[in-house]
């Protein structure tokens, strides 16, 4: 998620800018993402694995699922002061800031779902693609108008309609009851979409 916003950010500079970034500020930018969105809790991950934290990658009890919500926080919260410290103290690398929204919804919930799921379980697929469609829903209507709306719209379109595919297969697959998928989509959506929407992220 976060290295397909970067991707955005570079090439649609009518929404997404990232002004007078040079070669070296692209990569400064690419290592944080990919460190920390990555191979950080790829790490994390398969330490967890050793040491019997969690039993294996498919966390089918719901309790293992929160030490890994935890350190995906932790970790999403070093990017984000990364790239704020990195745009902060460099004169030629400007940040979209509703970047650092999109980050911020993905620490807000990782943290909700780690205090869900220790309870329950809530379908932590439905939380990431609904969290990004309210991510593109919200930068729509927060950077209205747009000079390329119909672009936009095609996201949002794609965003939405895997949201109701998602649902479909984790429901098909008898993964998730309805409640989980309805609580993890909305969820997913309306933290999203409220920290882009009211800027709770600067």
């Amino acid at each position: 998620m976060m290295a397909f916003f970067l991707y955005l950010q570079i090439e649609h500079y009518t929404v997404f800018q990232m002004l007078n970034l040079t070669d070296n500020g692209f990569w400064m930018i690419f290592s944080a993402v990919g460190l920390f969105s990555f191979l950080m809790p790829l790490i994390a991950m398969n330490g967890m694995i050793t040491v019997g934290i969690v039993s294996d990658w498919e966390l089918k009890k719901h309790q293992e699922r929160v030490p890994v919500l935890l350190f995906s926080a932790l970790f999403l919260g070093c990017l984000y002061y990364v790239l704020y410290y990195i745009e902060a103290n460099n004169d030629h690398i400007q940040l979209f800031h509703a970047f650092f929204g999109v980050i911020m919804s993905g620490i807000v919930l990782a943290i909700i779902a780690a205090g869900i799921s220790y309870f329950w379980k809530i379908s932590m697929h439905a939380i990431g693609i609904a969290g990004l469609a309210g991510c593109f829903v919200g930068l729509t209507a927060h950077l209205d108008p747009l000079l390329n709306l119909e672009e936009m719209v095609l996201y949002n379109s794609l965003a939405i309609g895997a949201v109701g595919l998602v649902g479909f297969a984790r429901l098909y697959d008898k993964a998730h009851s309805l409640p989980q998928v309805l609580a993890g989509t909305i969820l997913g959506f309306g933290v999203s979409f409220v920290i882009i929407i009211r800027e709770l992220y600067l």
